[in-house]
């Protein structure tokens, strides 16, 4: 199992509201999220209860992976959390990432991102660790990127 934390202040100011909405356009992450290829919503209650479901299908060095993505959001007045589930298909055992963004006072905004990883493939410790920190880079800096983009 490998444990991945990532950190970004974002010192410009944007409401909360901006972050989220991102955040939950899930359609739209194989515009923007490395590695995405296609999104399928299988279930769509977020405006009822705060939760979908969809297939994500990652593609890494030409082979392309496919997992479901169970997500729970809970959203307060200066905080949104995010809980995802991945239903194990192909090289994933198991799958859960967090993200939680906060507003400070001072309207920045400090995102952190935490995955957990297990994955079903027998490759040495070091080249997958590394391989999942440059994609957990690499995602936190595309939402930041769309958070700008979006904000123009």
């Amino acid at each position: 199992m490998y444990h991945i934390l990532k950190e970004k202040i974002i010192d410009q100011e944007f409401s909360l509201d901006n972050v989220f909405d991102i955040i939950v356009d899930i359609k739209k992450y194989k515009d923007f999220v490395p590695f995405c290829s296609e999104v399928v919503l299988i279930k769509d209650n977020l405006l009822l209860d705060g939760n979908f479901t969809a297939d994500l299908s990652l593609e890494v060095m030409g082979i392309k992976y496919t997992y479901q993505s169970h997500t729970k959001i809970e959203k307060t007045n200066n905080q949104i959390t995010i809980c995802t589930t991945g239903q194990p298909r192909g090289i994933l055992k198991y799958l859960k990432s967090y993200w939680v963004i906060t507003q400070n006072s001072d309207k920045t905004i400090i995102i952190e991102y935490q995955v957990d990883i297990d994955l079903d493939i027998k490759i040495p410790l070091l080249p997958i660790e590394k391989l999942l920190n440059v994609a957990a880079n690499k995602i936190v800096e595309s939402f930041e990127k769309r958070l700008y983009e979006i904000n123009k």
